[in-house]
């Protein structure tokens, strides 16, 4: 079976969400009331410090509160900085020219996967793979937690060749997984 098709922004955008989905663990992080007695906590301790400095008469009130104005303005202007570097960032990786964006070709035999790029050509044996998703118009199929080989949907003519080729890709990954 062979694919040729031309991957979009909204194609790497989607696929970008799905392995930050797949790649986070609930387990990391604080989570429900750990998280919440924690920003309790560090307000606590903010405000019961704010108290002990305007107390000590180390700083008046009035620069206080001046601070207070200028840190809260610093930060969000390094956020808005971040959020626009990276938009910037984003922008120029997925230009129209980009490799990313450049027809690719996929072939799938009894081997394997052959992947045909712009600049590259890539042949992966099925042990390569452990899953295949079927979300958000990709089908992905997933070497390891957060790569995989992204195959839009639409390149399939309806859905009964897309549940064929699912079918198929998980047949072969099943064929070549250790016993």
């Amino acid at each position: 079976m062979e694919l040729t098709y031309r991957l979009t922004r909204n194609d790497h955008v989607q696929c970008c969400k799905l392995i930050r989905q797949r790649v986070a663990s609930p387990a990391t992080g604080l989570q429900g009331w750990k998280r919440t007695a924690a920003l309790v906590t560090a307000w606590l301790a903010l405000v019961l410090l704010t108290l002990a400095v305007l107390a000590s008469g180390v700083i008046d009130e009035h620069t206080f509160w001046v601070a207070c104005i200028a840190y809260f303005g610093g930060a969000c202007s390094v956020c808005l900085y971040c959020l626009f570097l990276q938009r910037r960032y984003l922008a120029n990786l997925l230009t129209d020219d980009s490799s990313f964006l450049s027809e690719s070709r996929v072939t799938l035999d009894g081997d394997g996967v052959v992947c045909f790029d712009a600049n590259k050509t890539t042949r992966y044996s099925w042990r390569a793979f452990g899953d295949v998703t079927e979300q958000a118009g990709l089908i992905v199929l997933w070497r390891d937690r957060g790569q995989g080989l992204i195959v839009p949907a639409r390149v399939l003519a309806n859905d009964d060749a897309r549940r064929d080729f699912v079918t198929l890709v998980r047949e072969r990954i099943a064929q070549a997984a250790p016993a």
